[in-house]
C-alpha cells in the first residue's frame, strides 16, 4: 500500500483558534474544493502529529470531528480516508472559494354585554384563521397555568444550575450603566451591536459559520424568527418544505400563511432531499433542523447537506436552519452548522438563548444573507421594533466575561451525566418495550414503543400517576405516524430520572396486562 500524502496545512499558533480546529478547517476545505479526492487515504494521526510537531490528540480531535460530520471515514485497521459518497457535481458546486471560520377585566359582564351577545359578537369577530388558532391559544393558557413536574420535560434547561449570583451581579452593573439613550425607542433595529459581535465571534469559533455582526438580527425568541422568515419569504403558490415529523411551531406558521405544504420525510441521514425535490422542486423555503433533528435526534449527513444547498442554489430557494439545541453535543466537538457550508448565501440561520441560558429570557437571533437584511427589517418592523435593551446588555456582559462558555461547559457535563442515567435505566427496566434513538446531542431522546404497545394508552396511563410524557405521533402532520415517546433528561436529577423510568415500566406492564390494542395503522 502506498504511503499516504500529507496535505499542506497552514497552522498558526498565534491565532486564538485551537490547532485542532485549524486542522479540521484546512482538511474540510481541501475536501470541498477537491484538493483531497474521494477515497484518498490520510496519514495516521501519529504520522501527521509527528510531521506537524504537535500532539497526536490534537490531530485525533480534528479527524474525529471530520468523521462525525461525514467528510472522512475510518476503515477498521486500514486507516482514515476521504469519504467516497460525495458526487463530483456537488463538490464542484462549492467552487474554489475558501470557507472561512473565523390588569383590565374584559369579561362580558364588566363591559356591559350579556353572555349571549358576547358569544354572538365573538363569532362575528373571529376570522377563519382566528378560529384555527384558538386551540393553540387554549394550549398556551394551559401551559402557563400548569406546573410540569415530569422528569421527562423536553427542552427544559436545568434552571436550578443557572449561575444566578453572577446574573444578578451583571444585572446590577448593566442598570447602573444605562443612560437616557438606552431608554429611547430609536435603538439599532438589528439589535444591540456588542451582543451581535459576541454572537458572531462565538458562531465562527464554535459552529464554523461564515458571518459578521452586521448579518445578525436580535429577536424575541426563535419562534418570532420562524414567523418573520415565513412572512418574508413564503408565497402561497410555491410552498414550503417541512420535515416529517417536525416541530409544530414551524408547521403552524407555514399553515396559517395558507402556503402549500410539502411534508418531506426524515430518516437516519436527515431530510430526504430527493423526495423533497420530487414533491415540490420549486418551493420557496425548506425549514430544517440539520444538526439535531426535532424530534427524532438524527444529524443530517454531509451528502444530504450538499444536496440541499445544491437544490437551493439551482431553484433560487431558501433554507432556514433552526439550530435550537445543538450546543449540547456529548461526543466529540460541536458539529459545524449548515450555514458554514453555504457559499451562495441561501441559508437563514436561527439560534436561541432559551435552551443554553433560560427560556424566560426570550432572546434569539437570526444570521441573514446580506441581501435579505432590509427585507427582514421591514417585516420585523410590523411586528415589533426590537427586544428590550437591558437583557441584551446583560447577555453581552455574560458572554464577554467568559461566563457563557463556562456555563455551557458545566451544562454539558451535567446533561451528559443525566443522559447516561436515563439510558442506563431504560436499558435495565424497559428492554423490549422501548428502543432509544440517538442520544449524542440535544436535550431529549426518542423512545420507540414496541409494536404491541399503544402510544395513547401508555401516555394516558402515565398521566394518571402524575408523569406527563410527550408523544412522538403528535409531531407527524401527515397520515402516516410512528408511535413513541419523547424523554427529556436535562431538568431532572439522575435519581429522579431513574425513579421516573421505574414508574414508566409499571405503566407499560399495566398497558400490557390490559391488552389495549394499538390504535395506529
Amino acid at each position: 500500500m502506498s504511503t499516504p500524502t500529507l496535505p499542506l496545512l497552514n497552522l498558526d499558533r498565534r491565532k486564538p483558534m485551537p490547532l485542532y480546529w485549524q486542522i479540521y478547517n484546512e482538511l474540510r476545505q481541501a475536501i470541498l474544493t477537491r484538493r483531497l479526492n474521494a477515497g484518498m487515504r490520510l496519514p495516521s494521526s501519529r504520522e501527521m502529529a509527528s510531521t506537524l510537531g504537535i500532539s497526536r490528540n490534537t490531530v485525533k480531535d480534528a479527524y474525529e470531528q471530520l468523521i462525525a460530520e461525514g467528510y472522512l471515514h475510518a476503515g477498521i485497521g486500514s486507516g482514515t480516508y476521504v469519504t467516497r459518497y460525495l458526487p463530483d457535481e456537488l463538490l464542484s458546486a462549492r467552487g474554489n472559494e475558501p470557507i472561512r471560520l473565523d390588569a383590565v377585566d374584559y369579561s362580558p359582564t364588566a363591559i356591559g354585554l350579556s353572555t349571549d351577545h358576547a358569544s354572538q359578537s365573538t363569532q362575528r369577530m373571529a376570522s377563519g384563521l382566528g378560529e384555527a388558532l384558538r386551540p393553540i391559544g387554549s394550549h398556551m393558557r394551559h401551559l402557563a397555568q400548569a406546573e410540569n413536574l415530569s422528569p421527562f420535560a423536553i427542552s427544559k434547561p436545568a434552571l436550578d444550575a443557572f449561575p444566578f449570583d453572577v446574573w444578578r451581579r451583571i444585572a446590577t452593573s448593566v442598570h447602573k450603566q444605562m443612560t437616557s439613550r438606552h431608554l429611547d425607542l430609536r435603538q439599532d433595529p438589528m439589535g444591540y451591536l456588542p451582543l451581535r459581535e459576541a454572537i458572531a465571534s462565538h458562531l465562527r469559533a464554535v459552529r464554523g459559520m461564515r458571518c459578521t455582526a452586521e448579518q445578525i438580527m436580535i429577536l424575541s425568541g426563535s419562534q418570532k424568527g420562524l414567523y418573520i422568515t415565513a412572512r418574508a419569504l413564503i408565497s402561497r403558490k410555491a410552498g414550503v418544505w417541512l420535515e416529517e415529523p417536525g416541530y409544530g411551531g414551524t408547521h403552524g406558521v407555514a399553515q396559517i400563511l395558507q402556503s402549500a405544504l410539502s411534508l418531506v420525510p426524515v430518516d437516519a441521514r436527515g431530510l430526504d432531499v430527493e423526495m423533497g425535490i420530487a414533491l415540490n422542486d420549486a418551493a420557496d423555503v425548506a425549514f430544517v433542523t440539520p444538526s439535531h433533528h426535532f424530534p427524532l435526534g438524527y444529524t443530517m449527513s454531509l451528502l444530504r447537506r450538499l444536496q440541499l444547498l445544491h437544490w437551493a442554489e439551482e431553484a433560487g430557494s431558501w433554507i432556514v436552519e433552526d439550530d435550537y439545541d445543538s450546543e449540547f453535543r456529548y461526543s466529540g466537538h460541536p458539529l459545524a452548522a449548515l450555514q458554514g457550508l453555504d457559499i451562495n448565501d441561501r441559508v437563514i440561520y436561527l439560534g436561541t438563548f432559551s435552551k443554553v441560558l433560560f427560556p424566560a429570557l426570550r432572546l434569539g437571533y437570526a444570521v441573514l444573507p446580506s441581501d435579505l437584511i432590509d427585507v427582514f427589517l421591514g417585516t420585523k418592523a410590523l411586528i415589533d421594533r426590537h427586544p428590550p435593551i437591558a437583557p441584551q446588555m446583560m447577555v453581552t456582559e455574560f458572554m464577554e466575561q467568559g461566563h457563557f462558555t463556562r456555563h455551557l461547559r458545566r451544562m454539558l457535563g451535567l446533561y451528559s451525566e443525566r443522559r447516561d442515567a436515563l439510558v442506563r435505566s431504560v436499558e435495565k427496566e424497559l428492554a423490549g418495550a422501548l428502543t432509544l434513538g440517538p442520544s449524542d446531542c440535544g436535550m431529549h431522546v426518542v423512545g420507540w414503543l414496541a409494536p404491541e404497545l399503544d402510544e395513547e394508552a401508555v401516555i394516558a396511563q402515565a398521566s394518571t400517576i402524575g408523569i406527563p410524557i410527550d408523544s412522538l405521533s403528535r409531531y407527524y402532520h401527515g397520515q402516516d405516524k410512528c408511535a413513541g415517546v419523547l424523554l427529556g433528561f436535562t431538568s431532572a436529577t439522575p435519581d429522579a430520572l431513574q425513579e421516573g423510568i421505574t414508574e414508566l415500566a409499571k405503566v407499560v406492564d399495566i398497558v400490557r396486562q390490559n391488552r389495549i390494542a394499538p390504535t395506529r395503522a
